[in-house]
């Protein structure tokens, strides 16, 4: 995913994810972050944990801390948590094949459930080349 750090172009990925979810709605995320900046590239572990409330509707950030000695600079996790947000709070995406908007995001019996209505205009050829359209789209809002 791409962000700008400093007035500077960037990009992000997650790698060896982890999701725990309790039954009052928290998540807990462990992963390990990948950030290439400037040609320099920073592999940081990483805990994570929210809370779902309202139907998904609004979502709480409850604290995170780092699982190891590596860490980011302020502008630099400013930045990835911002970017983070705005895909939690992402209800409706599309491309020239489907069209999906969330419309309830619940933790039940330790399992994410995410409801939403779906408009499906044509059948793709592979979901994971559907999935790369979609996710370049929100890359690019």
């Amino acid at each position: 995913m791409t962000l700008e750090i400093a007035q500077q172009s960037a990009t992000f990925h997650l790698e060896q994810s982890e999701c725990d979810f309790e039954q009052d709605g928290k998540l807990f995320l462990i992963t390990t972050i990948v950030l290439n900046k400037e040609q320099q590239i920073k592999t940081v572990r990483f805990k994570i944990a929210l809370q779902f409330y309202q139907a998904g509707l609004g979502i709480k950030f409850i604290g995170s801390r780092y699982l190891g000695d590596q860490t980011f600079d302020l502008d630099e996790i400013i930045a990835i948590m911002n970017k983070v947000r705005d895909l939690l709070y992402l209800r409706h995406f599309a491309n020239d094949d489907l069209a999906f908007n969330i419309t309830n995001i619940q933790i039940e019996n330790q399992q994410l459930t995410i409801k939403g209505n779906t408009q499906i205009k044509r059948l793709p050829d592979s979901i994971s080349e559907s999935i790369k359209s979609v996710s370049a789209k929100i890359n690019d809002d």
